[in-house]
């Protein structure tokens, strides 16, 4: 397991929970159990570090006074150019899907997985080197658990009254992945220049005795200027 997943409205974890093993010089961490050595792994439905093998647990301790900020573009652009300059091994192993196009992160001795987006059987065979990315520094935890989640989608898909039985045989929740999606904000100033005509509407009277009428015209006149906007 990386780093303790947090939500971005919850602070990050304290020191003292992210004192596990890092992994990936220190770009990621793996967590040993207290009472057996094995990985921790997040436990959805306790919301807590949990051992798959003897069931101990270990909190997550959030402090109060931190908080997920916002991180310069154009610094971490940077930072990532003097880490390929420096030669640091920044890079991974990864196999991009044939079927959907997305790349798979294989991690140690792994040889086969499938891919978390479209269920794909995917082989090392295909493996290369991934490039440099941008670290995740944060993460919403899932808050609904794996059976759970296939007990919502199997009352959804006997909902639909009109889908075709070939739809409904189909066994949707057996092809659940977890998967976190990476999602970013951007800022953007801009200056805008502009030229064009202004078109005033006027009513004016036209005609005589019976085909005497008002009708509308348009005055038209040059217009050019700049704005500046924050996005």
């Amino acid at each position: 397991m990386s780093d303790v997943p947090h939500s971005p409205d919850e602070a990050a974890p304290t020191p003292e929970v992210l004192s596990g093993e890092a992994v990936d010089d220190g770009r990621g961490r793996i967590f040993p159990c207290p009472e057996c050595g094995a990985d921790l792994v997040f436990h959805i439905g306790q919301q807590k570090l949990s051992c798959p093998h003897c069931g101990a647990t270990k909190e997550i301790v959030l402090e109060e006074d931190q908080a997920v900020e916002e991180q310069d573009y154009e610094a971490m652009l940077q930072q990532l150019a003097e880490q390929k300059q420096e030669d640091q091994p920044a890079e991974h192993n990864e196999v991009r899907c044939e079927s959907c196009g997305s790349n798979v992160i294989f991690e140690g001795t792994l040889t086969s997985t499938t891919c978390p987006y479209c269920g794909s059987p995917i082989q090392r065979e295909q493996i290369h080197r991934g490039g440099f990315r941008i670290p995740v520094n944060g993460m919403l935890v899932f808050q609904v658990e794996h059976r759970k989640a296939k007990e919502l989608v199997s009352q959804w898909v006997r909902s639909r009254w009109f889908a075709p039985n070939d739809f409904k045989r189909v066994d949707l929740p057996s092809k659940f992945h977890s998967t976190f999606l990476p999602f970013w904000t951007f800022d953007s100033l801009t200056f805008t220049t502009y030229r064009g005509e202004r078109g005033d509407s006027y009513t004016t009277t036209v005609g005589s005795g019976k085909n005497r009428r008002t009708v509308t015209k348009i005055r038209w006149s040059p217009r050019s200027g700049s704005f500046q906007r924050f996005f």
